[in-house]
């Protein structure tokens, strides 16, 4: 196996636990936002009269799973950035090097590949543990409030 094929595999897992961090984050965000429109729907319907109300939320959902689906394509982890993360457990910005003089061609960019790849292929483990905090409280706690707020016009009637 070719010094690059084997030095994105071996970073593969560190950016699909990436990927997933990001998938987490916004589809906590995409709940905080569905769960905001429909309180402020129920608030709002409890004093206007809305017209075609059964199309509307529908569509604001699905406008707040664009926004959401937009955002993560924009800020999906690259491998530039697992490269930066992977380079913080590695000494001597090793990694960083390696991804730099992949697409060269010589010994002594063979070399660095190579060096690469055995230090990554040691501190990968160490790499994947590292604490990262996916779940984010306040946006889950808004998120809980606004589906409880939306419930109120259901016990004080009009």
């Amino acid at each position: 196996m070719r010094d690059e094929q084997k030095f994105f595999q071996l970073l593969k897992p560190l950016r699909r636990r990436l990927l997933w961090e990001t998938i987490l984050k916004y589809g906590q965000i995409f709940f905080l936002l569905c769960s905001g429109i429909w309180f402020i729907w129920r608030m709002l319907g409890r004093s206007f009269f809305i017209v075609h109300l059964k199309i509307w939320l529908p569509v604001l959902f699905f406008l707040a799973f664009v926004y959401c689906a937009i955002c993560f394509f924009r800020d999906k982890p690259s491998w530039y950035q697992t490269v930066l993360i992977m380079n913080e457990f590695i000494p001597d910005d090793l990694v960083l090097t390696a991804y730099s003089v992949l697409t060269k061609e010589g010994e002594l960019e063979r070399l660095i590949a190579r060096a690469a790849n055995r230090t990554i292929l040691r501190y990968l483990e160490q790499a994947l543990k590292r604490k990262k905090r996916c779940v984010s409280f306040p946006q889950l706690e808004a998120s809980l409030l606004f589906i409880s707020g939306g419930f109120l016009p259901y016990l004080f009637p009009k």
